[in-house]
């Protein structure tokens, strides 16, 4: 005899965060005291044990191991196509919800039938307040980015709102989701062509555009350990950074947006080449660092947008530093 589908099925993506994971595994489950639900862990080809930690510690684990890094949007995709809830709850493994957190986003899903997504206030370890959503990425943006206007440009970007309620232009960070399976099925999830990074933007433009709303609640409280679910991997990720950015500026502003865009990359990466050599700062770290990234950006200003990231070399040994991220960005 089937049972009656539950409420919510919360998707865990993983990839070698064992000890993360079974934290976040921990702490979500105490989180859905009081809701129907079903667990999903997610995957990617770990090789730290993580499979066999998660089957001893939460044997109720649904549990789908891929042979490959297939990305964050993928692997979503995959838990969403055999999880059974009305609402998906996508949740980072470096990410914890407090106490009445998800009953609250599913409360505000079931009171807003016209609201797609719904996204918690996130914060840092310490308690303080991280920022939870942010302006599309545009040529615009780049420009200034890239031309030294930074704090401009930050400013564009950086529009969190800090009060419960539908947003306009802007879309919720990753962290943790809770989407409704009825605009999961109108839009067929995550664009597989996204790695990494930008995958729930170009989802949330996707959605708004069928005209549902984004939604944050101020009152649902998420501690999320930003970046440290990819920090094994810093370098690689930040080469996917600006690969995904790119495919994301032509899907959704087309080519004349893309060659606004390259044309601010290539600027900026000839004037840093430069800048770095001038200064005899080259072979050094960071600066040798950042050299490699923009040395692959201008070796990559003719590829198709979405196999960029096939471009992007293995993973190496030398981590890229928080220096070299400053520089980056």
């Amino acid at each position: 005899m089937k049972t009656a589908p539950p409420l919510l099925t919360a998707i865990i993506v993983t990839y070698n965060t064992r000890e993360m994971t079974l934290r976040c595994l921990e702490t979500l489950y105490a989180a859905l005291e009081g809701l129907s639900h079903e667990v999903i862990v997610v995957d990617n080809a770990s090789t730290d044990g993580t499979e066999a930690a998660v089957r001893a510690r939460f044997p109720q684990v649904c549990w789908l191991g891929n042979t490959e890094n297939r990305g964050f949007g993928a692997a979503n995709n995959q838990a969403m196509q055999v999880g059974r809830g009305e609402f998906f709850l996508l949740l980072n493994s470096d990410a914890f919800p407090s106490a009445g957190s998800i009953q609250a986003l599913c409360a505000y899903l079931e009171a807003h039938p016209d609201t797609a997504v719904a996204g918690p206030r996130l914060l840092f370890a310490d308690g303080s307040h991280q920022i939870s959503s942010h302006a599309y990425e545009s040529p615009l943006q780049a420009w200034m980015q890239y031309s030294g206007l930074s704090h401009a440009a930050d400013r564009l970007r950086l529009t969190d709102s800090m009060k419960t309620g539908p947003l306009r232009n802007v879309y919720l960070k990753g962290a943790c989701l809770l989407v409704r399976r009825a605009a999961y099925e109108a839009t067929q999830g995550f664009d597989e062509k996204f790695f990494f990074y930008c995958e729930e933007a170009d989802w949330q433009k996707r959605i708004q555009a069928l005209g549902w709303h984004i939604a944050y609640l101020d009152t649902a409280l998420v501690t999320h350990l930003e970046g440290m679910s990819g920090n094994a991997n810093r370098h690689r990720l930040t080469l996917c950074y600006y690969a995904a950015t790119d495919y994301f500026i032509r899907k959704h502003h087309g080519r004349l947006g893309l060659f606004v865009y390259r044309l601010a990359i290539l600027l900026w990466c000839l004037r840093k080449i430069i800048q770095f050599r001038l200064l005899g700062l080259q072979d050094k770290a960071p600066y040798k660092e950042a050299l490699v990234v923009h040395r692959f950006l201008l070796r990559n200003l003719f590829t198709v947008s979405h196999k960029i990231v096939l471009a992007i070399p293995p993973v190496r040994k030398v981590e890229i530093s928080t220096t070299s991220e400053k520089l980056l960005t």
